[in-house]
């Protein structure tokens, strides 16, 4: 319900920002929240260089390139088809898990994979799944990649989730992933104001 309102939500506010504006700013809020609880959760013998590089790249990926290109996608497609390629992380999620073998596929995993994608597309009904041109190929690629990295997030996350705890881990990736947006902000002028919305989106 949730992955599905923030794809609306941002269907109707992509018209009025930019792609990295929008999603740096969503993890500059994110980060806000998160950060005072850090210090609280740092374990105390540390953590190994090697481990906070896993965190660094997995962060930037997940919550530096995935939010910009969920952004990114829905300026060249709906938000229907946008929920159907972000409906493909379970999809890429056990494929790139069985590719590294990190899991085994099985004929219940196929099943409930399937499933799952199958409700989603009953949900947004076939007008989500028509091909009409080629106007949509730009937002459905740059969904597919987002969904990707997601899918690589899920599959090499797991190790340090466990390790060090999933709200920690979360926190510490999300400071790098805005940390990794921060320079295209700059750049791109998106730290000189906050941006403004409209009431009519």
């Amino acid at each position: 319900l949730s992955a599905g309102a923030s794809v609306v939500a941002t269907r109707l506010v992509i018209e009025e920002t930019e792609p990295v504006t929008l999603a740096f700013y969503r993890y500059v809020i994110a980060v806000a929240c998160m950060v005072p609880i850090l210090p609280f959760l740092w374990p105390r013998d540390g953590i190994p260089v090697r481990e906070m590089a896993k965190i660094a790249v997995l962060g930037a990926l997940f919550f530096g390139f995935f939010p910009w290109a969920f952004s990114a996608a829905l300026q060249y497609t709906t938000a229907a088809r946008g929920a159907i390629g972000l409906a493909t992380i379970p999809i890429q999620t056990l494929v790139v898990a069985t590719l590294f073998g990190k899991e085994a596929l099985t004929r219940g995993k196929m099943l409930s994979v399937g499933l799952a994608f199958t409700g989603i597309a009953v949900v947004f009904g076939p007008a989500a799944l028509t091909v009409a041109g080629t106007d949509h190929l730009p937002g459905d690629g740059l969904m597919l990649l987002g969904a990707f990295s997601a899918a690589i997030f899920s599959v090499f996350g797991r190790g340090v989730l466990g390790r060090h705890g999933p709200l920690f881990v979360t926190a510490l990736a999300m400071v790098f992933g805005l940390l990794a947006l921060f320079p295209l902000a700059v750049a791109g002028g998106a730290v000189e104001s906050w941006p403004k919305f409209t009431r009519d989106g």
